[in-house]
């Protein structure tokens, strides 16, 4: 009886949300409201629609097509029944309310101490989900009212009793979410409230090769820890647009971590990553450059793979790592209307899948790329001991290019790739079992086919790294591997487990050298060690230790004492166990903490500043608890042109970097970084025919160039004791100006690129 008695209930319900159509003969247009039942009603509910009008009185219409004039406000009424009030917009000729069960909902709400609530208007917004279209819900205000008791703050409203998203907002105050929140019981408090002042941020958008302003550019701040697509992430933008002289500013955003994002139709988007909102402050991103669209047409040459088109892909290389690709027409040639300006990896495939070159290169605002295709056949096989076995091949010929085979079950794989440089190949070989070796071999050519035998040996060494004084292993450490009978030998580094252990397998016989190193943490010396037959295992292990770091805070500033915010350092000290790297980046107020081993020595510093300018020094260590101050050198410096000496260098030659106005080093890839970072076209090594390599905004100075092979990372600190002396005589590069320096540059027309 109870149960038939509900039916009928919920089918008149229902009944009477199915409103009769638009009454014959109806002379003016009007707009039609429609009442969904969006969750489950009570029984007895009877829905109606009302017309609230601008003086707050309430009628309720019995038709579901009514007239309404611009101040007035339609809403549904009806026992214990919930739907949003909602204004009908210009030009809408349909009007959807859900309806939901009567929740009641209150919190207590808490301020900052000190601060005072002054009658600021509470608003709630509210996301409701929707069964047709689950990607765009419902989304409406409701007003919350705020009482000022003996027992403090509380607020209160009426709202839906279903699962929901809430914002909760006033004036001046940073806003409060609740995410996936269960009102089903009709009743629900959110506990205490906690406001606080909202922080604000502000920056000029401007062309990258121009300056000139950005006009009416999108800009947003996005929380970093949310994918972009996910709604959640749509809700919690803070949303603006660049004036007339591309300025905007963001306000009222929580304090937080966030993504901030200009955008226009016209050109990629500009990101700056990871900036940090402090409450009631002001952040300010000075300048952030948008670049325009690039234009990229590839041409291959031979134009097809044996009369298939090629696919040319593209990759970033960096943030935000897009990728793209193109199939190139009858004459070979793929073209990009609009991609971003950037470093790409860029490979050609042929029509069986196989990657038959593979190149980093800038892509500029319009570039025309040839790229000559000069491929001879390969054909190989990797054995340990007698036996094939299954593996990943990586060959890197040619000037960097790089091609991936996968062998069979006997160890055969066979393919194309460019033409090696001087007939030799670098191989990286990774099986199935973990086995993991990097190879440089001069492969026979045989019928015009490149032949190669990659031997994996049958020894192995293991050991544990662990540190020095409490013995506990280190988790996440790095062990590399030198073998001193074959100066050409290379493995891939190996990371330890959470036990610290590691191990190197397919070796060959013999005496090795195990380095360890980890940040925070002494470079170990080089440990001698013999490599054992991989069947006989047994429990001669090497152990590595290293000895822990101590935190230095440091605080970067211009020389004007601006504070550098985002600006990249290093500092490199020698201890008696070894050398140790710290690094950082310092947050808004141009702090930061680097952990290093310490040292009696001086210790070579580095500084990647945003604000332009690459600079290396020596320092002093502080005393535990005293801070480090590390001033940049003012404006944005001057290029130095690094130019061939001309003089041969053989393999295996020194490595080479340069030495700054205080003994710190800068290598050469931190200079391709620097340059990479700035934005600026891709120099890649050898120097070009054309001239010189050319790093710009380095910091004013004395330079000169110093051989550092001898002694690796240690050489930082020794150049600030002045043990490594430059070559030749030192040199001053001015604020702004221009100097050129002879630079013996090492044989990379090998175009050996060993992926570690």
């Amino acid at each position: 009886m109870i149960g038939g008695y509900v039916r009928r209930v919920r089918a008149a319900l229902l009944a009477a949300l199915i409103w009769p159509a638009l009454p014959c003969g109806a002379e003016t247009v009007a707009t039609s409201v429609k009442v969904l039942p969006g969750a489950e009603l009570p029984d007895a509910a009877s829905v109606h629609v009302a017309v609230i009008d601008a003086t707050g009185e309430t009628r309720r219409i019995d038709t579901n097509v009514v007239e309404l004039g611009s101040d007035d406000v339609v809403t549904c009424v009806g026992d214990g029944v919930w739907c949003p009030r909602v204004k009908p917009l210009e030009g809408r000729t349909e009007i959807l309310l859900p309806a939901y069960r009567r929740a009641s909902f209150d919190a207590a709400l808490e301020l900052p101490l000190g601060e005072i609530w002054a009658d600021e208007r509470l608003q709630v917004e509210i996301w409701l989900p929707r069964a047709d279209r689950p990607d765009t819900p419902f989304r409406f205000v409701e007003d919350a009212t705020v009482h000022d008791s003996n027992s403090g703050l509380t607020a209160a409203w009426v709202g839906p009793a279903v699962v929901q998203d809430l914002r909760i907002a006033a004036e001046g105050w940073a806003p409060r979410y609740r995410f996936d929140l269960d009102a089903a019981s009709g009743d629900l408090s959110l506990g205490v409230l906690r406001l606080n002042r909202g922080a604000s941020l502000s920056a000029f958008a401007t062309d990258l090769e121009t300056g000139v302003p950005v006009v009416s550019a999108s800009a947003s701040v996005r929380q970093s820890d949310l994918e972009t697509y996910e709604p959640r992430a749509e809700r919690l933008r803070v949303q603006g647009a660049t004036n007339d002289r591309g300025f905007v500013q963001l306000g009222n955003i929580p304090p937080g971590v966030y993504d901030f994002v200009l955008e226009t139709p016209d050109r990629p988007p500009a990101w700056v990553r990871g900036v940090e909102m402090l409450e009631a402050q002001e952040t300010w991103l000075g300048e952030v450059e948008m670049a325009a669209f690039a234009r990229l047409a590839v041409h291959v040459d031979p134009p097809t793979d044996d009369g298939a088109s090629w696919r040319v892909e593209l990759a970033q290389t960096h943030d935000p790592w897009d990728e793209t690709a193109a199939p190139a027409d009858e004459t070979g040639v793929a073209v990009w209307g609009a991609i971003a300006q950037g470093l790409y990896r860029m490979d050609v495939v042929g029509a069986q899948g196989d990657r038959v070159f593979s190149q980093e290169r800038w892509v500029g605002a319009a570039e025309d790329v040839f790229l000559p295709l000069d491929l001879v056949r390969v054909s190989g096989r990797v054995l340990m001991g007698r036996e094939g076995v299954r593996a990943d091949v990586d060959l890197t010929a040619g000037a960097g290019d790089r091609m991936s085979f996968e062998t069979d079950a006997e160890g055969r794989f066979a393919g194309r790739l460019s033409r090696p440089a001087k007939d030799r190949i670098a191989a990286l070989v990774e099986t199935d079992t973990g086995i993991s070796r990097i190879f440089q071999v001069e492969p026979a050519l045989r019928g015009g086919v490149y032949e190669m035998t990659l031997e994996l040996g049958t020894h192995e060494i293991s050991g544990q790294v662990l540190e020095s004084g409490s013995r506990e292993p280190i988790d996440g450490a790095s062990v590399e591997l030198s073998f001193p009978a074959d100066p050409e030998f290379l493995a891939a580094p190996e990371t330890t487990d959470a036990e610290g252990r590691f191990a190197f397998r397919g070796l060959d016989e013999g005496s090795y050298s195990a380095t360890g190193y980890m940040y925070g943490y002494t470079q170990s010396r080089p440990v001698p060690v013999h490599a054992a037959e991989m069947s006989d295992r047994d429990d001669d292990e090497v152990t590595i230790v290293l000895q822990p770091g101590a935190p230095v805070d440091v605080f970067v500033t211009s020389e004007s004492g601006e504070p550098q915010r985002d600006a990249h350092l290093s500092i490199i000290t020698l201890t008696p166990e070894g050398v140790g790297v710290g690094e950082a980046t310092t947050d808004l107020g141009g702090r930061g903490r680097v952990v290093v081993p310490r040292s009696v020595t001086p210790a070579s510093v580095m500084v990647r500043a945003p604000s332009g300018t690459l600079w290396s020094g020596c320092t002093a260590l502080p005393d535990e608890g005293t801070e480090l101050h590390l001033r940049t050198p003012a404006g944005a410096g001057g290029t130095l042109s690094l130019r061939p000496s001309g003089a041969e260098v053989e393999a295996g030659a020194a490595d080479q970097a340069l030495i700054s106005l205080d003994g710190g080093l800068i290598t050469m890839q931190d200079m391709l970084n620097w340059t990479a970072e700035l934005g600026l076209p891709h120099q890649e090594l050898p120097v070009p025919e054309a001239g010189a390599f050319n790093v710009p905004r380095l910091a004013s100075g004395h330079y000169g160039v110093v051989e550092t092979a001898s002694l690796g990372l240690a050489a930082y600190p020794a150049a600030c004791q002045g043990a490594v002396q430059p070559v030749g005589s030192w040199e001053f590069l001015p604020v702004g100006g221009q100097l050129e320096l002879p630079f013996r540059f090492a044989d990379y027309e090998s175009g050996l690129w060993l992926p570690y």
